[in-house]
């Protein structure tokens, strides 16, 4: 790789002696603070998309109060590079609340940042989830649910290579919402496309367009997140500065994605009781029709020209699913140990993480370290403070009545608040290299939205790609192999129905019935068409009908079924011509049923003359 590389691949490519000399040597936790090798990633830093968000999942117990966080004494290069402190995250593997440590971020152009919390429900807590909001952006608008997504993936050839698949979206359109088609973007070594999606909150759902983020490699540096004991974080006057880096490489090699919580995680959630939670590897989420991760998708498109990526991505994957020696340790002590030489197979996992001033050391690419002075540390950890402030504005916000759903065929009045401005905003003047945002094809009034089926994608995650749809094109490559059904349903999909015409040739008394009356007319006199309650009409000078009507009735006459028909038509004059319904006390109504070789051999309805 090159130059650019550099940070991701770092401790990849150095020799397991020199990993241990340098960036494990120094022990970086204090006592009653365990450094974990996996976990929730900041959301800040990353985060999946819900194409079917909902309701996150419900915790049984409250999470303690933020403890107070001091930033790192060394920070990235760089204007728009801000702090954004930790929060409490809700880890599976622990069965207990981690500390997810703050990050350094480069802000995304034109963003602000609003923090997630957590939000008392019945039965517990759920996680609202933060998100990047447009900075032009001078209110919330709160919407009703929106229907489940219709994209399945491009339904027109890539341009080139260098296009993506945007997926398509509901959009809010004069009162309800409006199907807006997918399209393909022109895609970006150095940024990274997140594209427009809805995030929920207790009041309703908030609109997030698509924008341009940095790629991992120019986005900041991500923190190890921790377990601190309960007396440890209740302490008086405890104070927690996160030490250990997670690189990129190590991150992305162990990915996954929760959708009922709208987190990636990193690290070992290999056993098979993470995918019974809702975790979903990385390379797998291409089946989940409710979810898309533009890290995926951004890595795939760097790695275009290699066609046998996915296949490795896929077998590193089943490779540490299937043999426990090769996942990456769970802590950073166990990572030092296995770094000195007491690991086996698994030794490639020691590029996960590394100490934070030996890391700084070694970066070299598009990221430079600088010294924070203890003055500014101490201001920046008060912003911390003030972010505490803001959420505590969004929670009273979105604790108003929710918007109501909108009813079939109707429309809701969705909720518009006026947002303050947060703490962490962009400053800096976009870069010269932002490419400029496509714009997004208009919305099709025409496509009807339909109450969701899936249901919540925690349950689909819970299945596994077992079952589900063929992975969704996302690129050219895709197309070729694989290309998916029109992001756009076409209307006249149930067209092909009126093929009930086609029984009338002659069909055998199972398609009789169905036969469109259209036939009828002409063959009416010959053929022996039960269906045919209209022809009835034109032979009305005798109640030919009636036997028709009648054939269950059998009353049993012993005439034979032949020489019976004949007759009756003018012995039973007594059942008017015309009124079919008399033929309720026919004796002799249609004894071929008896006998039903005859009738269609004989091509006539034995009732008329």
């Amino acid at each position: 790789m090159k130059a650019r590389f550099a940070i991701a691949v770092l401790a990849l490519s150095l020799p397991i002696a020199s990993l241990s000399s340098s960036l494990y040597a120094q022990p970086v936790s204090e006592r009653g603070v365990q450094v974990l090798t996996r976990g929730p990633v900041h959301e800040a830093y990353a985060e999946p998309v819900a194409l079917d968000p909902g309701p996150s999942v419900v915790v049984p117990q409250p999470p303690p109060d933020a403890i107070e966080e001091l930033p790192p004494d060394q920070r990235p290069d760089g204007d728009n590079v801000v702090w954004i402190p930790g929060y409490w995250g809700w880890d599976e593997g622990q069965h207990d609340y981690v500390w997810v440590s703050g990050v350094w971020r480069a802000i995304p152009p034109g963003r602000e940042w609003v923090p997630g919390y957590w939000n008392q429900t019945s039965g517990g807590f759920r996680w609202v989830p933060g998100y990047w909001n447009d900075l032009r952006t001078e209110e919330v608008t709160y919407l009703p649910e929106p229907p489940e997504t219709i994209d399945e993936g491009p339904n027109i050839p890539a341009p080139s290579d260098e296009f993506i698949w945007v997926p398509g979206s509901w959009v809010w359109h004069h009162g309800r919402y409006a199907w807006r088609p997918g399209y393909w973007q022109h895609a970006q070594r150095d940024w990274m496309w997140v594209p427009a999606h809805y995030v929920w909150t207790p009041r309703g759902y908030v609109y997030a367009d698509g924008y341009w983020d940095y790629d991992l490699e120019r986005r900041g540096v991500l923190f190890a997140p921790v377990y601190v004991e309960r007396d440890v974080y209740r302490r008086r006057g405890f104070v927690y500065s996160p030490s250990v880096v997670i690189q990129v490489g190590g991150f992305v090699a162990n990915l996954f994605l929760r959708p009922a919580d709208c987190h990636y995680y990193f690290g070992d959630y290999y056993d098979a009781s993470y995918r019974r939670s809702g975790f979903v590897p990385w390379p797998e989420v291409v089946h989940y029709h409710g979810a898309y991760d533009p890290i995926f998708v951004h890595q795939r498109y760097v790695h275009r020209d290699d066609h046998d990526w996915d296949r490795r991505v896929i077998r590193d994957y089943e490779d540490r699913r299937d043999h426990a020696d090769h996942r990456p340790p769970k802590t950073f002590e166990a990572l030092r140990a296995l770094a000195g030489g007491h690991g086996g197979p698994g030794d490639r996992n020691v590029g996960i993480a590394a100490a934070l001033s030996q890391f700084a050391q070694h970066s070299e690419g598009n990221m430079r370290f600088k010294k924070v002075a203890e003055s500014d540390r101490k201001s920046i950890a008060q912003k911390g403070l003030d972010l505490q402030k803001y959420i505590g504005q969004r929670r009273q916000m979105e604790s108003g009545p929710a918007v109501k759903q909108v009813s079939a065929g109707g429309q809701a009045q969705p909720a518009a608040v006026k947002l303050p401005r947060s703490v962490i905003a962009s400053q800096a003047k976009a870069p010269a290299s932002l490419p400029q945002i496509q714009a997004p094809p208009q919305p099709d009034a025409k496509v009807q939205p339909a109450p969701r089926k899936r249901g919540n994608l925690a349950e689909e995650a819970r299945k596994g790609p077992a079952g589900h749809q063929p992975a969704r094109p996302m690129d050219a490559r895709d197309f070729s192999k694989n290309p998916a059904q029109p992001s756009k349903p076409i209307e006249p999909k149930e067209q092909p129905k009126p093929q009930p015409i086609k029984p009338a040739p002659k069909p055998e008394p199972k398609p009789e019935p169905k036969p469109a009356p259209h036939q009828e007319p002409k063959p009416a006199p010959k053929p022996e068409p039960k269906p045919a309650p209209k022809p009835e009409p034109k032979p009305a000078p005798h109640p030919e009908k009636q036997p028709e009507k009648k054939p269950e009735p059998k009353p049993a006459p012993p005439p034979e079924p032949k020489p019976a028909p004949k007759p009756a038509p003018h012995p039973e004059p007594k059942p008017a011509p015309h009124p079919e319904k008399p033929p309720e006390k026919k004796p002799e109504p249609k004894p071929p049923e008896k006998k039903p070789e005859h009738e269609p051999h004989d091509g006539k309805d034995p009732t008329k003359p």
